[in-house]
């Protein structure tokens, strides 16, 4: 968390469905990151 807080990062959303996760920035900048699906 402090890593992201310290790269801008105000808040995130996970969407679990289509395993995306949307980091925002305070002057609303957007990144979306995807990631692969996990079998445990």
């Amino acid at each position: 968390m402090e890593a992201s807080w310290k790269a801008g990062v105000v808040r995130y959303d996970v969407d679990f469905s289509a395993r995306i996760v949307r980091y925002y920035g305070a002057s609303g900048e957007e990144y979306v990151e995807a990631y692969p699906l996990v079998e445990v």
